[in-house]
């Protein structure tokens, strides 16, 4: 099962990995059960035990209890089908992370991992997602190299000073109030696990419904300040607007399911359009460059490489009261058309953008490339007369929307502006 598919599950599974003398109904790890069973985990506990005495000071010792534990782990999760989870969280302590690491990596598992008091060798299993909890005291590795590895792999590191092994610092109410603030970052950690999880599961909702316009998705997901905005949302709220999009929405477009869900989820999300992302794209190429040949290639290749499903994009210049060539970008176009032909001419004959669904239907129309089946054509302006159009063809039937002409006619419009610069 692919991990799309896993996370079309719903199911999340924690599995907690003791240390050595701290099993899983001690502090750290009966609280995190408890944060995790609390958001929907299903928890399955590795009671692994019978090692060896006086093991820190020992390597061959540590080695020994590490191999034992991972033994055991293995035969106690042989029933475990991992595949069919959609989130996998494993909450470790002492050597418990060294086996959740090795586990991890022996079976293929994309793992969220919280590890509490990590040993050196916890870190030696390759990448990893997760946070880190050590103290300054603790007997069992230097803080430095806590620090050091950290960085290396890039996950979050908390560190209680004066706590040891345990993240224990001897003094009663300084320890409970370290372990609420210890659960309060573990509990934040899950809540951000989830919001990712969900935003993850909802483009993947969009690029199903249109994989065909993934850039589009991507260029909607990418504006959206969800790991603030998610924080501030009533979960229920969410997977409402969730459930409508994958199952309420079957005759909409792609741009009418992403305005739904966006309204749905209220004013969380303020964000800038594809098309206005486009355009401030074109204006960074364009603006101050008194170079109208180059402006109008960049427009040409930006567009091209930007738009989805189309296979060409360029200009026409009015010369001598025709339509010659300009730049483009795809296969080689005819050069002249005369005003009233195709549906370029079309649009610079009646002023107005044309859209059209398939140019095989359209009278008149202009095969310059026999693979192309819908167009759009926006005429361009400079004091008051046509001097251009845009246009854009793709091998699609009805690829271009009402969105599109208002978003093409915006970036004309910048056109225009620097056209006499």
């Amino acid at each position: 099962m692919s991990s799309k598919q896993q996370a079309m599950t719903g199911r999340k599974l924690a599995v907690v990995f003791p240390g050595i003398g701290y099993h899983t109904e001690k502090p750290l790890l009966y609280y995190a059960k408890k944060l995790a069973a609390a958001a929907g985990y299903e928890i399955v506990d590795v009671p692994y035990g019978n090692f060896p005495k006086d093991v820190r000071n020992s390597e061959e010792k540590k080695r020994e209890s590490f191999e034992r534990a991972l033994a055991q782990a293995e035969e106690l999760l042989a029933g475990v089908e991992f595949e069919r989870y959609e989130r996998i969280l494993f909450l470790s302590k002492s050597i418990g992370t060294i086996v959740a690491g090795a586990y991890a990596k022996a079976h293929g598992l994309e793992t969220e991992n919280v590890f509490y008091t990590p040993l050196a060798e916890t870190f030696g299993f390759g990448e990893c997602r997760g946070i880190v909890f050590h103290g300054t005291k603790d007997p069992w590795v230097k803080t430095e190299v806590v620090q050091r590895a950290c960085e290396e792999k890039g996950l979050t590191l908390y560190v209680t000073e004066g706590a040891n092994h345990s993240l224990e610092t001897g003094e009663t109410l300084r320890d409970v109030r370290n372990i609420w603030e210890i659960m309060e970052k573990t509990e934040a950690y899950l809540q951000e696990v989830e919001w990712e999880a969900k935003w993850q599961k909802t483009r993947w909702i969009l690029e199903d419904m249109a994989p065909k316009q993934r850039k589009y998705v991507q260029s909607v997901f990418d504006q959206i300040p969800w790991k603030e905005a998610c924080k501030q949302m009533d979960p229920a709220k969410f997977e409402a607007a969730l459930t409508e999009l994958e199952t309420g929405l079957e005759d909409k477009t792609l741009e009418e399911k992403i305005a739904a869900f966006r309204a749905s989820l209220g004013e969380q999300f303020p964000q800038k359009t594809y098309y206005e992302t486009l355009e401030e794209k074109a204006a960074s190429l364009i603006e101050g460059v008194p170079y109208r040949t180059a402006n109008l290639a960049n427009i040409a290749a930006l567009l091209y490489e930007e738009l989805e499903d189309i296979n060409w994009a360029g200009f026409y210049l009015m010369e001598e009261g025709q339509l010659v060539l300009g730049p483009f970008q795809g296969k080689t176009a005819c050069i002249v058309i005369r005003p009233g032909r195709g549906v370029c001419g079309t649009a610079v004959e009646k002023d107005e953008a044309q859209v059209v669904r398939d140019v095989h239907e359209f009278p008149g129309h202009i095969a310059c490339d026999a693979a192309s089946r819908s167009e759009i054509v926006i005429p361009i302006h400079a004091e008051g007369e046509v001097v251009g159009v845009l246009d854009i063809d793709s091998p699609c039937v009805g690829r271009f929307t009402e969105e599109d002409r208002e978003g093409l006619t915006n970036i004309v419009e910048l056109i225009e502006k620097n056209w006499e610069r």
